[in-house]
């Protein structure tokens, strides 16, 4: 599942799950000012049609996703949810056994992704998630937006009643997510929480909230020697070096130190080809 970030780069982030996930279905959430669904992303793509939140809001595209979820859940046969930022790219197949694996073996994992490891064996600082889920949850949140501040405090209650740290997250550049703990999340109405359509919090923020709450635990697929290596702004290491180290998966392609976009776009591209 991608959201679309207005971006003309969106059919190449296709592209490279259509190349190492040939049976997926990618399901695009539409959130451009001029609607998607005219455009062909070839045969096993879905185009949802845009829904009325803000454009490149949190809240807004937080509803959007579990608009795509619902409907994923309603109409594919799924073995797992991969979540992309429109950012992000696939570089080399086996994220799907991967993910398969790690659920098979952990039966009370929701999520996976990059967690308590970065990429560089760094430990993940939740502090700046934590300090606003703690002020949308409290005072601040009951002045602005005391909605929100319900549903939220609903979440809240439930996750750290399962043992939830305050802030803790899967970076959602790219995120695997089990169904059956979205199916749960759905059926107790979490999914349609149009409250949380004002939050200022992070998507990631949320579903990691949600997946405690639901009774799941969040797990590491990132760190040195994963298959995926992800940082919040630009790629984390050269292309080169990312695929020599056969990583399956990263995020921003948006630069590295020099070099723009459109050659780090290309340069994978033409490894998808075959290219030496």
């Amino acid at each position: 599942m991608l959201p679309d970030s207005g971006k003309d780069d969106l059919g190449d982030t296709i592209a490279s799950v259509h190349a190492y996930l040939p049976r997926a279905t990618v399901v695009v959430v539409d959130d451009r000012p001029e609607p998607v669904s005219k455009r062909c992303f070839g045969a096993g793509c879905v185009v949802l049609p845009p829904l009325p939140y803000p454009r490149n809001a949190y809240g807004g595209l937080w509803m959007k996703e579990c608009y795509a979820f619902r409907w994923a859940l309603s109409n594919l046969d799924l073995d797992y949810v991969l979540r992309l930022d429109s950012d992000a790219l696939l570089l080399g197949p086996g994220l799907d056994v991967v993910v398969a694996e790690r659920f098979a073996a952990e039966p009370g994992l929701g999520v996976l992704g990059s967690y308590r490891l970065g990429q560089d064996g760094g430990t993940r600082d939740f502090g700046p998630a934590a300090r606003a889920v703690r002020s949308e949850a409290g005072l601040p949140g009951l002045v602005l937006r005391p909605a929100c501040r319900a549903a939220l405090r609903e979440l809240l209650s439930a996750a750290r009643a399962n043992g939830y740290e305050l802030g803790e997250h899967s970076l959602g550049a790219v995120n695997a997510l089990r169904p059956e703990m979205l199916s749960r999340c759905d059926e107790k109405g979490w999914l349609g929480m149009e409250a949380l359509a004002g939050s200022k919090l992070g998507e990631d923020w949320i579903i990691a909230m949600m997946a405690k709450a639901a009774g799941y635990s969040i797990g590491d697929l990132g760190g040195p020697g994963g298959p995926l290596a992800l940082a919040w702004k630009g790629l984390p290491e050269a292309p080169e070096a990312l695929v020599e180290k056969g990583v399956l998966a990263t995020h921003s392609v948006r630069f590295w130190r020099e070099r723009s976009e459109v050659e780090i776009r290309s340069y994978f591209a033409d490894k998808r080809r075959g290219g030496r």
